[in-house]
């Protein structure tokens, strides 16, 4: 590769060496392992998660989890198929390795060698690379009876914002990984007694959606609307309501809330047939366009980075339920140029017709914006690799809420949080959206402060400066940026539980006399004590068992 050249990858180090077939090396089918090499070109062609293995930076997250047996075998058998496939100078490789650690650490995906569903391949693989790469060292206690219940109060009375970073905030007491910050979303879900009104909501993770699909759909975006829609909880599925005491007919409604950096659709084609007592495949159609798909329309709540987004990769399905052969459809690197993988084989394609009636699950990345929400470069010719915002506890400048609400969260549960959350260590923070200028003087208006008083200060001292400052001229509080708002939150906050909350933009809305639905909402129930593996984050995660029976 000449010096002038973009890397084939965005996001390597300068050091990375390719190959030249990079990109574009065929997987051999090792019998009915369709399903293991689709899902592995996906994989490998989502530009953040190959860098981030080409680089080296996996290492450093998997530490000492890799002294326990089985502990970081699939990571470090990911980042082997990786390296091959961006820098190998063969054209074809034999992915055996991965297939006998499959079967060691998970059997059911490779019981008596029969054809899997890639869908479920890849959840596993999502699944187990965010345990290798964990950033937690030990999970702390799951939260008492009387937490749990405070916690639900403050969502009740705080509304959706509040809501919503909180329970973002107890998901990372828990789960952190460089796959959270890539694939991770968040959806709000809505209960409704249809008897008394009763509301009880929950804000929970997700890793990818899976939408149903209907011969009547056009466009992948009929079937996310479906997905969207109110549905009906009657017989057997009635909800429990806590107002009324009983089973009742209830309304669903799930909403998205916060998208993730990479977006993963799950088009659920196949629908078992209760006459005919077998599985029926749906292959109309669905179109989508590559780049350029703004789903800004479909969220609920502002997207702190934007919602649209550009296809990367999709895997296909091609036959019958019975019987039938998968294959992906990749953006190679930077440069764009599409390319279909069957297995060995890897052709150029020519760009059109990559979403088809043969789409099974698509990979969407999301296209860089400026901050006032026009784009950076266009999405045929990615200079810079995609914007991640490290989700963690030390860096709450980052979570996808807003500012206010991550501050308020931050003051309510002081003392009640994870040992981990510590201030930001003097680290610029990244840059807001448009209205942040307005976030942080509401912000300087509403946090307690406690600046000019000094800790070694009497009481009677504090008291006749506390008189001084009041009797003086009162100046307008300077904007103060958001990373030095949450630090002090995090240094200098105690337990004061008198002290008022920062105002949430839902707190807001209520004190100026406006209809807030989620200030009369009951908070919902929490979820088990038990820590939650990642399975728990998969939304709609098909059983095992009932998958395609392929060649």
């Amino acid at each position: 590769m000449a010096k002038s050249d973009a890397p084939p990858l965005l996001g390597c180090a300068e050091s990375t060496k390719f190959g030249s077939k990079a990109g574009k090396v065929g997987l051999k089918n090792l019998g009915n392992t369709c399903f293991m090499n689709t899902g592995l070109q996906c994989l490998a062609h989502i530009e953040p998660l190959a860098a981030h293995f080409l680089n080296g930076d996996f290492k450093q997250e998997m530490g000492s989890k890799t002294q326990k047996k089985g502990k970081g075998e699939l990571a470090k058998t990911f980042a082997d198929l990786i390296r091959t496939i961006w820098q190998s100078e063969k054209p074809v490789y034999d992915p055996r390795t991965f297939r006998q650690m499959l079967k060691r650490t998970a059997p059911h995906l490779m019981d008596s060698d029969e054809q899997q569903d890639v869908q479920e391949f890849l959840a596993f693989c999502i699944d187990g690379l965010h345990e290798d790469l964990s950033r937690i060292s030990k999970a702390p206690p799951p939260l008492s009876e009387d937490q749990e219940k405070e916690d639900e109060t403050l969502q009740q009375r705080e509304g959706d914002d509040f809501g919503a970073a909180l329970a973002w905030l107890r998901h990372l007491e828990r789960e952190r990984s460089f796959l959270v910050d890539l694939l991770q979303g968040q959806l709000r879900s809505t209960l409704t007694c249809r008897t008394c009104g009763h509301t009880s909501r929950r804000y929970d993770p997700f890793l990818y959606l899976s939408l149903p699909v209907a011969k009547n759909m056009s466009q992948v975006t009929d079937a996310l609307s479906k997905y969207l829609e109110p549905e009906e909880l009657t017989g057997d599925e009635r909800w429990h309501c806590d107002s009324c005491k009983k089973k009742v007919d209830a309304t669903k409604k799930i909403d998205l809330w916060n998208l993730p950096a990479v977006l993963v659709l799950h088009l659920k084609r196949f629908e078992f047939d209760a006459k005919n007592q077998q599985f029926q495949k749906t292959d109309n159609r669905l179109n989508m366009k590559l780049h350029d798909v703004d789903l800004s329309s479909f969220c609920s709540s502002e997207q702190r980075d934007g919602a649209s987004y550009s296809v990367a990769c999709v895997a296909n399905h091609s036959g019958s339920y019975e019987d039938g052969h998968y294959t992906a459809t990749c953006k190679v690197g930077n440069k764009g140029a599409w390319h279909h993988f069957s297995d060995s084989q890897v052709k150029a394609h020519s760009g059109r017709g990559v979403v088809t009636k043969e789409t099974y699950v698509i990979f969407l990345v999301r296209n860089q914006l400026n901050s006032d929400g026009s784009r950076i470069q266009p999405a045929r010719s990615q200079k810079q690799p995609i914007k991640l915002r490290r989700q963690d506890l030390m860096k709450p400048e980052d979570w996808p809420h807003p500012e206010e609400s991550v501050a308020a969260v931050l003051n309510a549960t002081t003392g009640r949080r994870s040992a981990d959350v510590t201030p930001p260590k003097d680290k610029d923070s990244p840059p807001r959206a448009a209205n942040a200028k307005a976030s942080r003087a509401s912000m300087a208006k509403t946090t307690p402060s406690r600046a000019k008083i000094s800790p070694k200060a009497s009481p009677k001292a504090a008291n006749e400066e506390s008189k001084q400052a009041s009797s003086e001229p009162q100046k307008p509080a300077p904007a103060v940026p958001k990373q030095t708002v949450i630090q002090q939150l995090l240094k200098g906050i105690t337990k004061q539980s008198e002290k008022p909350l920062a105002a949430t933009p839902d707190a807001k809305r209520k004190a100026e006399g406006e209809s807030s639905v989620s200030s009369d909402v009951a908070a919902s129930p929490r979820p088990v004590k038990q820590q939650r593996t990642l399975d728990s984050l998969f939304h709609n995660v098909p059983l095992r068992g009932s998958t395609p029976i392929l060649n």
